[in-house]
Parts: C-alpha cells; structure tokens; sequence
C-alpha cells in the first residue's frame, strides 16, 4: 500500500490525519442538503480539507502504518519523510495527485499549498447513499371530447347500434326537408335579383356601372376643400418582403474577426457545493470583476473565474494585478 492509501483509510475514523513535515488533512461534517440548481437531494458526508501548518507528529500515522506492515515506528517514520520528500519535489514542477485524496498545486509567489479535494465521502453512516435527482411529473393534457355519441359503453353496444338503426329515417326527413327550403329560398332571391336590375334600368339610362376591378384595386380621389382641385390617386403600396434568415446564416455572415473566444480563465476557487460557487461568483461581480462559473472539473467541482480573456497576454497582465490586490490563490485555466 501507498502513503496516500494509508491515510485514505484513517480519514473514514478519525477528524484529522496529520502528515509529519507536510501538512493535516482535516474533516467537516456537513448535513443532508437539497442543490436547487440540480434539483438533487445530497446525504450526508465529511468534507475534506488541508492545513499545511500543522505537521507535527501526533503518531496516528506512524502507528497504523507500523502496525499494519509490521516492523519498527522508526522505519515507518522513515519511510512517511521519504515519501514527503517525492512530494515537494513533484511539486516544484507539476501538480501532486493523491488517489481518492485530492490534487495539491504550489503557488509560485508565496510558496503556499493549494488543495482541492476529490469527491469521496468520508461519513461512515452515509455508506452507499448516493445523491437522489428529483425530476417533474409530466402530465399529458386532457383533450375534451367533441362527439360524446362516440363513447360506445362495452356492455350495451347492441343497444346503441339498435338505436342508431332507429334515428336514421328521422335523420332522411330533416336532410330532405332543409334542402327544399334551401331551393325554394335560392330561386325566390334570383326572381328578386331580375326585377331589382330591371327597374334600375328603367329608372336612369345615364347611370353607368362602376367596374369591379377598380373597386378591387382600392384607388380612390381626394377632393380638396379648400382649391377645389382633385388629388393625386391613391393606390395600393406594395410592400417587399422581408426576407427571413437562420441564426446559421447570420452566423455566416459575420465576419470571422469579430468572433471572439475566451479560452483563458482566470481562477479564483473551485467549490464542492454550487451554492458556494454562485456566492463567490456575486462576491466578486460587486468587487467589479466580470466573474462567471466556468465549468465543473474532472473531481466534480465547480470553477469559478474572475475573468475570462482571449489571448494568454492579456489574462497574464489581468493575472498579476489580481495578485496585488489580494488574490494570491488565482491562477490561469486554459480551455479548448
């Protein structure tokens, strides 16, 4: 077994297990809680968090490792330096991953550890819960029924056939009586129609007929009260058409310099719950920072950034004053 296994295991049963000349990784227990963001319930569990300023011997992982390999505390003690020293030595040209631990960078300005946590719960009691998602019930509209005659009851479908059977002659009798009223109506409007047309023609031979296509084209002259003069016509405006176009093909259009990337984040924090992330996120916005979530890393937690630019230039110079103004911890995230 590895260094980084051994204490993997103790964090299950103890708060805190102190790495000598290295640091203490420390527990917090953190109730049962519903992510509204997720829409998920989250049981349970111990967050794991790092102190390097405490690395002083307690012996608690002396002890385990003497006991669980057998030999002298001495050697085991021996054997946790060594280890200690790989570690720094990584450090000062990559990053530290400890399995199911977490992943440990160093801040080149102060010399400082940063820590983020992997996802692993630590609460013994919480063993096997999982986080439950919460989805909504989708319910299928109710559609009314037009026709309530076409609801056939199973058990009296003779019956209704034979009632069927028995309204058709009635059915025959109003069909034939509304067509007869129907002819009857249409020849005496026509009979009307004749004698209206005839007695307008007798009436004025001067009066001429106003052609329906004019009436069609909607022209028509406004008269002037004032000179007297008729008005040019007013006629019918045709207006083009608008011509649609696809988000797709506006996209085309754009120039391809105006289409910016931000593929360099500046880091201020990495967070295990999203309602933490979202806080940081306001707390810096009202600092004046364009600060957004950029994502959720490969351990499951959510980045925050203080502002995101598009050549590594501008985020090195936006870097360095972020640092004088107090955020030691930041650093670059490259995207692709």
């Amino acid at each position: 077994m590895t260094l980084d296994q051994y204490i993997h295991q103790l964090l299950f049963f103890n708060k805190y297990v102190v790495v000598p000349k290295f640091g203490a990784f420390i527990t917090h227990k953190k109730d049962a809680y519903f992510c509204h963001d997720k829409s998920a319930f989250y049981p349970p569990q111990k967050i794991l968090k790092f102190n390097e300023q405490i690395h002083q011997n307690d012996g608690l992982l002396v002890d385990f490792i003497s006991t669980t390999k057998n030999f002298p505390k001495k050697e085991a003690l021996e054997m946790i330096e060594a280890k200690v020293l790989e570690w720094k030595d990584l450090l000062q040209k990559d990053l530290l991953e400890l399995s199911n631990i977490g992943i440990f960078r160093l801040d080149e300005e102060n010399g400082t550890l940063l820590f983020e946590a992997a996802v692993a719960n630590y609460l013994t009691t919480s063993f096997g819960l999982r986080s439950l998602e919460i989805k909504p019930i989708e319910t299928l509209p109710v559609k009314a029924i037009e026709n309530k005659s076409q609801i056939i009851p199973i058990g009296n479908c003779q019956d209704v056939a034979a009632n069927s059977t028995r309204r058709l002659p009635h059915l025959l009798r109003y069909a034939v009586a509304v067509a007869v009223f129907f002819i009857f109506a249409t020849s005496s409007w026509k009979e009307s129609q004749e004698l209206t047309n005839g007695s307008n023609e007798q009436r004025s031979d001067t009066t001429t007929e106003v052609p329906q296509k004019r009436i069609s084209e909607a022209s028509f002259l406004i008269q002037n009260p004032f000179t007297g003069k008729k008005a040019i016509p007013v006629e019918e405006v045709a207006i083009p058409a608008i011509e649609e176009k696809t988000a797709t093909e506006l996209a085309k259009e754009t120039p391809a310099e105006l289409v910016k990337t931000t593929n360099y984040h500046i880091i201020a924090g990495a967070f295990k719950s999203p309602e933490n992330a979202e806080k940081k996120t306001k707390q810096l916005i009202a600092k004046g920072y364009e600060a957004k979530i950029v994502g959720i890393n490969k351990w499951n937690l959510t980045q925050v950034a203080y502002e995101s630019f598009s050549t590594k230039e501008e985020a090195s110079v936006a870097l360095k004053n972020i640092k004088r103004k107090g955020g030691k911890g930041a650093w670059i995230l490259t995207s692709e």
